[in-house]
């Protein structure tokens, strides 16, 4: 299968990736940096931009979920929000 910059999945295994090489202390550095890249790096039409900002929005929660313990603390990544 594959994974298209700027979708859900892109995100999800950039933010894995960045968190496994130990590239950032927190979800919250990685999700600066790949907004960063979205913003001043990425050339398209602004809805597009949006989009793909919402989907990073969306991936951070679905990983931040995935670190989330059974008892309700974080288990290794600070929280995006």
């Amino acid at each position: 299968m594959k994974v298209y910059y700027g979708s859900v999945e892109y995100f999800e295994r950039e933010i894995i990736h960045s968190l496994s090489r130990q590239e950032a202390n927190s979800l919250r550095e990685i999700a600066d940096k790949l907004e960063r890249e979205l913003l001043f790096d990425f050339i398209c039409d602004e809805k597009i931009k949006k989009e793909c900002l919402n989907n990073l929005e969306c991936a951070c929660t679905k990983v931040n979920h995935q670190f989330i313990d059974a008892d309700g603390t974080d288990s290794s990544i600070s929280a995006y929000n």
